[in-house]
């Protein structure tokens, strides 16, 4: 019989067959944590991206507070900020200005979130026609 001459065969292979299966589950593991860690860093990005819009948004009803007297006053004060505004899950700095396009005056609005401590900002910009502010864009 043959098999009995091949003796002490059986290691060699069952070593190879864990040492395959031990590059498979570390590369697994590894493609599986670097997923993980995108995802989150996505998360926190786009929670930064939602502070951000928050900010602007206080802003924007800031400027029409008081029957608009601030946005009225824009012309003379030229830019309103940085100004932090400090929420729940993090914080974001706004700034107001005023710029010409042709003939119409446009106020943008850009507010930079930054989610917790986690260093991660993400900066939005609300840009409205003044005398219109109806017509307005958001820019990522």
């Amino acid at each position: 019989m043959d098999l009995l001459k091949d003796k002490g065969a059986a290691l060699p292979l069952v070593i190879i067959a864990v040492l395959v299966i031990a590059i498979i589950s570390l590369s697994i593991y590894n493609i599986t944590s670097n997923n993980i860690m995108m995802v989150k860093y996505q998360e926190n990005y786009l929670k930064a991206h939602y502070l951000a819009r928050s900010g602007i948004e206080i802003a924007y009803e800031a400027l029409w507070a008081d029957n608009g007297q601030l946005l009225e006053n824009l012309d003379n004060l030229g830019k309103l900020g940085p100004e932090t505004i400090e929420l729940a899950d993090g914080k974001v700095v706004v700034e107001v200005w005023q710029i010409k396009r042709g003939n119409r005056d446009w106020v943008v609005i850009q507010g930079i979130g930054s989610y917790k401590n986690t260093g991660i900002e993400n900066k939005v910009i609300l840009e409205f026609e003044k005398e219109n502010p109806e017509n307005q864009r958001w820019i990522n």
